[in-house]
């Protein structure tokens, strides 16, 4: 009896097996290139949702920074917009979902700081607000603490009425105290110079005119160095001069 049948069927036999596991082979290559395709897309959408989160960061920073009174709230948006610049190099460096999963709470994290610092800029700017119209329309304010700005992001609390008065243009009626001066030339803002320079000028006390001296050197610029020069010449209390004096040489 002949056996090339079963030999023959046995080589078609194996054949088959080679073919089938090349379908194997080329199934299980599709489906990695498939899962690797999925994966890379996943990353670039959660990495562009990160993207368009810190974009979304700066342009809420840049709006604080614009609005921002004090020398702190500057400084503190710097070292936040520092660390969101080192987010950006983190995120364009992520290579996997669990690298932009991590990037992503630091977003988060800053977010959160950020609402925390509108927030309290809000509620010190309503409170001044709502001081300023309980402020006589002339005569003085004497506050008894200069420091609040320093525990809160911008304006404080205690003197927010003074910057309030003082942006709606009525601050010359509103006060020419010491630790307003104090409170006027920590704040950085340069459009307090002409009510200093009235203080220095004008006040009978030679403790609110020293003050007011401190506050132009602390504010510094042309305009506070021409005021302090000008009254230097002409005042005659020996302590508003030094003052005077330490002021310039701070401006420089």
């Amino acid at each position: 009896m002949s056996r090339s049948p079963k030999y023959t069927t046995a080589r078609l036999t194996a054949q088959r097996e080679l073919e089938l596991a090349r379908q194997r082979a080329a199934r299980e290559a599709a489906r990695r290139a498939a899962a690797e395709a999925a994966a890379r897309a996943r990353l670039a959408k959660r990495t562009g949702e990160q993207r368009n989160a810190l974009s979304s960061l700066e342009r809420r920073l840049a709006a604080l920074q614009a609005t921002a009174l004090q020398v702190n709230a500057q400084a503190r948006a710097e070292k936040i917009r520092r660390r969101l610049h080192t987010i950006r190099a983190r995120l364009k460096d992520a290579a996997d979902l669990a690298a932009v999963d991590a990037v992503a709470g630091n977003i988060s994290a800053l977010a959160a700081q950020l609402d925390r610092y509108a927030e309290d800029i809000a509620a010190n700017q309503a409170m001044g607000r709502h001081g300023a119209v309980l402020l006589p329309a002339s005569g003085g304010v004497l506050t008894h603490c200069n420091a609040g700005w320093l525990a809160f992001v911008d304006w404080g609390t205690a003197t927010a009425p003074i910057y309030a008065a003082h942006e709606r243009g009525t601050f010359e009626a509103v006060t020419n105290a010491r630790n307003a001066a104090v409170a006027l030339g920590n704040s950085g803002n340069p459009d307090a110079v002409p009510a200093l320079a009235r203080a220095l000028e004008t006040d009978a006390e030679p403790i609110v005119r020293s003050h007011a001296a401190w506050a132009l050197g602390r504010l510094g610029g042309a305009r506070a160095q021409r005021v302090l020069k000008r009254q230097r010449a002409r005042d005659g209390d020996s302590i508003v001069a030094e003052e005077i004096n330490r002021a310039l040489a701070e401006i420089g």
